[in-house]
């Protein structure tokens, strides 16, 4: 592992994880602390991870475990009914337009969490099925299936606009 690794990986990486991140937790600067929550917690753990063919996937799972804890505490700090909490980032993503970033959440927003998860792994991440099943320690048969089902949801809304 190189003296940059960070920086290379970094740049590579940055712009696909948060865009993931923001799908996640909805709010600009909580994916870009997130963001860099994630690449601090690579560093810290880079001896850890020996086969770098994966590397992709282990950082997606860094971020998506970094995002969790992230709503986590903010549900701790501000609890609100889940209801709430669904109307307050879909008020969010109408009033906050980030470049593409807008259709996409209103095209994911009627998918589940781990449909959405799935769609925006593979969508924005270009994780394969498999890297996909690593990040949410699922079977690669249920992410392809789940997969397919979120992929004909998203035609169907398609489809009525």
């Amino acid at each position: 592992m190189s003296d940059n690794w960070l920086e290379q990986v970094y740049e590579e990486r940055k712009q696909e994880l948060f865009r993931f991140l923001y799908v996640i937790l909805g709010e600009q600067q909580a994916a870009e602390d997130a963001l860099q929550e994630t690449f601090l917690k690579a560093y810290l753990h880079r001896s850890r991870y020996i086969e770098m063919q994966q590397e992709k996937a282990w950082l997606y799972q860094i971020a998506r475990n970094t995002a969790y804890d992230m709503l986590r505490k903010r549900r701790r700090e501000f609890p609100m009914e889940k209801e709430l909490l669904h109307d307050v980032m879909e008020q969010h993503v109408k009033q906050n337009e980030m470049d593409g970033n807008l259709l996409y959440m209103e095209m994911v927003a009627g998918l589940n969490e781990v449909e959405r998860e799935i769609v925006s792994l593979k969508i924005i991440g270009g994780l394969t099925h498999r890297e996909i099943a690593k990040v949410l320690h699922k079977t690669t048969g249920s992410v392809k299936k789940r997969y397919e089902r979120a992929l004909s949801k998203l035609k169907e809304k398609y489809q009525e606009a």
